[in-house]
């Protein structure tokens, strides 16, 4: 039980340090065609160390990132939405992390979606 407790706050740490990049990141960087999130079906999955464990060993997890346009979003923004369902051209996109760890022997996934709106 103690590891799984770690664990939660590690990849919680983790997940709001994703948090605060895809919301402090450039739109224009967000939704280019270099974005650390690409475009859904596309994704990046990297392997991060999370923590250490006592003498210095890493606490590895695997980092899933993409993102995805909102269905309102104009056609030029990967959305469906018109100018009459959209007549302010608003632009959202959701850039999603997952990150994949194991405890004990089962996996775990823990997900963030940060709502980035223009």
């Amino acid at each position: 039980m103690q590891s799984w407790a770690a664990m939660q706050s590690l990849t919680d740490a983790y997940l709001s340090h994703e948090t605060a990049l895809a919301s402090r990141l450039p739109f224009s960087e967000l939704v280019s065609t270099e974005s650390p999130w690409p475009l859904y079906p596309e994704f990046s999955e990297t392997e991060v160390a999370i923590g250490r464990y006592p003498g210095g060993r890493e606490i590895r997890a695997s980092l899933v990132r993409f993102r995805e346009p909102d269905p309102n979003n104009l056609d030029l923004a990967g959305g469906s939405g018109t100018l009459l369902t959209n007549p302010a051209r608003t632009e959202a996109w959701k850039a999603r992390s997952v990150i994949s760890y194991r405890v004990a022997g089962r996996d775990y996934h823990k997900a963030r979606t940060i709502l980035r709106v223009r």
